[in-house]
């Protein structure tokens, strides 16, 4: 049987790169490997390539080289969909020695409008992926429920398309994430370990971003249910301190443990916080889901060598799991 693999993604420790000195890509990688993660989810979106650090062939050379090194696979993410920009980021996912690369629609409009102009340009990028081998994974950001996630990978109809399964994202448009992986499971090809839960802000309802473990997502269903379709990757996103509104009304949520609203939690925005306190609240939170997640897939998949730790992290290097 395939080996279970966790990779860790950059927005984990988004702090750390834009508040932390010296903290880059190469550290970042040190740290993935250091903790026991089996490889790296890096987000190349924004300028100079967002987390990635740098837009030219040789600081590629000199990541995919410190990956090696590391021992650790990678995966990219960027945030457009558009056919010219999927290009480019294709190659350079390649360049990495990426086999996937997640982005998301920026098209606005309707639904209507967004899924036709989305399915156009990833039927276009699609070709390029077959050609490179690097497959395109769509993420969900509140833009659909899941079901039309699901209808855009459909109609694209291609192997080199799949969606993301984002743990939390459904929340945003008030969709249970059990439902949300019923509509999408046929065709999930990735996804991002992540838990939240609702607090209100100045008599506004907001989703708020904790270590996984501490929220009210469902992650443990969840990762069951994903193992058993055969998942065998996942991302851990460490979400703690990110915070976004909730796009409906209290009235219009379902009644499910994980719409709960908090009143005894505040609302904790990183962005607000002084850097000090951003990282170090940041790489805390990081050990404390990491290690709890790390716990609940190896009772999930009885591999207790899953579990995070300095034993398990050397006898994870020592397998080789990627």
């Amino acid at each position: 049987m395939q080996p279970v693999s966790v990779y860790l993604h950059s927005f984990s420790l988004r702090h750390h790169f834009a508040r932390h000195q010296g903290f880059d890509i190469f550290a970042f990688i040190a740290v993935a490997r250091e903790h026991g993660f089996d490889g790296v989810t890096i987000s190349a979106d924004g300028p100079g390539f967002g987390h990635l650090g740098g837009t030219d062939s040789r600081h590629f050379t000199a990541v995919h080289d410190a990956l090696v090194a590391h021992e650790l696979g990678v995966e990219l993410e960027t945030g457009d969909t558009r056919p010219q920009h999927l290009h480019l980021l294709i190659e350079v996912a390649a360049a990495l020695g990426a086999d996937c690369l997640r982005t998301r629609t920026r098209h606005r409009g309707t639904t209507d409008d967004i899924q036709k102009h989305t399915v156009a340009d990833l039927r276009i990028a699609a070709q390029r992926a077959k050609i490179t081998g690097v497959s395109i994974v769509l993420d969900n950001r509140g833009e659909f429920p899941g079901h039309q996630l699901a209808e855009i990978v459909q109609r694209v109809d291609s192997e080199y398309v799949r969606a993301l399964f984002d743990y939390g994202n459904s929340q945003l448009v008030g969709e249970d994430p059990l439902a949300t992986l019923d509509a999408t499971l046929p065709v999930v090809g990735a996804v991002y370990v992540k838990d939240q839960l609702i607090v209100r802000d100045a008599g506004q309802l907001r989703v708020q971003g904790v270590a996984p473990g501490e929220g009210a997502l469902p992650l443990e269903e969840i990762t069951a249910r994903l193992y058993v379709a055969g998942v065998r990757r996942f991302c851990l996103k460490n979400a703690w301190s990110y915070a976004a509104p909730l796009r409906i009304g209290l009235a219009r949520l379902p009644d499910t443990p994980c719409f709960a609203v908090h009143d005894d939690r505040p609302l904790v925005d990183g962005s607000k916080l002084d850097p000090a306190s951003a990282v170090t609240g940041e790489w805390l939170a990081l050990q404390r889901g990491w290690t709890w997640f790390g716990t609940v897939l190896a009772a999930i998949t009885g591999d207790s060598r899953l579990a995070p730790g300095e034993q398990h992290s050397r006898d994870r290097v020592a397998r080789g799991v990627s």
